[in-house]
């Protein structure tokens, strides 16, 4: 499978099946029905970010990169993913559109329900060390009269962890469990981390 945004799979999987040693995401995007299955012994190994119409992105999960406008239900996942971020920035360019969302089972859910899904993927996300843009103004201090400089950073988030690590125009998410683990290393306390144990 390619790398999200991948080209869209609209069909369904409601067949059951049990796929061992996934080392690819199921899906890139996709917009399915999918239900009653099972991955086990995923071992999944990415480097991110990626390239996409000239944004950076670094986007993880076992069954799907992203849905959009699907269902999830009665899933089961286990084994582990490793994501290495290695964020190329030769010019010291900074950047407040590097799309973060790394989780063990989907990285984004648009406007999906989900139920019934049980995650026992570990997951581990090393070197997140994008940095945000830089806001740098310059006062006079009303009392000393000496400039004072304030830096500001745009708003940048990494969305990791969770069973989906990020959620949009949700419909319902019910009955889910998360027994995986997650690490970060090498993390970039410049930018916000949102991390959560389903969504």
């Amino acid at each position: 499978i390619d790398r999200f945004p991948a080209i869209p799979f609209d069909g369904g999987s409601d067949k059951g099946y049990e796929i061992k040693g996934l080392t690819k995401p199921l899906f890139g995007t996709t917009s399915a029905a999918i239900k009653n299955l099972k991955l086990t012994d995923v071992n999944i190994s990415e480097t991110a970010p990626y390239e996409f119409e000239g944004a950076p992105y670094a986007y993880a999960g076992s069954i799907a990169y992203r849905i959009n406008s699907g269902s999830l239900a009665n899933c089961y996942t286990s084994g582990v993913i490793n994501v290495n971020v290695t964020y190329d920035n030769p010019t010291g360019k900074t950047t407040s559109n590097f799309n973060v969302a790394i989780s063990p089972v989907v990285g984004v859910l648009n406007a999906t329900n989900v139920d019934g899904c049980e995650n026992h993927i570990d997951l581990t996300v090393t070197n997140l060390n994008c940095i945000p843009i830089a806001n740098t103004t310059t006062t006079k201090d009303e009392t000393t009269g000496e400039d004072v400089t304030t830096t500001t950073y745009a708003n940048f988030y990494s969305n990791c962890s969770g069973m989906f690590a990020v959620v949009n125009n949700v419909g319902t998410i019910k009955n889910c469990t998360n027994y995986g683990d997650a690490t970060i290393v090498n993390y970039n306390t410049v930018a916000t981390l949102r991390f959560g144990g389903i969504a």
